[in-house]
């Protein structure tokens, strides 16, 4: 079994990654520092009470989610890295094969054919 893919769609992928993974961290970074630490401004009743109690709630289980998100797209992004890389190692590895392999084959016809000397007018 062989897989194709194009190295260059993936990259593609990546950088797509890595802005979704921006997004994700902003939206991390916004929700802790704007919005955990304090109290809804909602006042003293019991409903208001109960309000803030619930937005506290609700803002926990988004920075959970969105912390999730992010850590999945580090993971993704760290699997995708791996891949170019190792990809390109084997497009460098292929390539000097395929150099090493040429050079072999010119010393390999040199040595059945050698230079017609110069002095046997062609003869050997």
């Amino acid at each position: 079994m062989s897989v194709e893919f194009d190295i260059h769609s993936l990259q593609d992928f990546r950088k797509a990654l890595a802005q979704r993974q921006k997004q994700a961290q902003a939206i991390v970074t916004a929700v802790t520092n704007h919005l955990q630490p304090s109290r809804p401004p909602v006042g003293g009743f019991a409903d208001a009470s109960l309000y803030a109690s619930d937005m506290r709630t609700k803002n926990s289980a988004y920075l959970d989610r969105v912390t999730k998100l992010r850590d999945a797209l580090d993971v993704a992004l760290t699997g995708t890295d791996q891949i170019i890389k190792n990809y390109q190692t084997v497009e460098a590895l292929n390539h000097a094969n395929a150099a090493d392999i040429a050079d072999r084959v010119d010393t390999i016809a040199t040595t059945l054919n050698p230079k017609k000397d110069q002095n046997t007018n062609g003869a050997v």
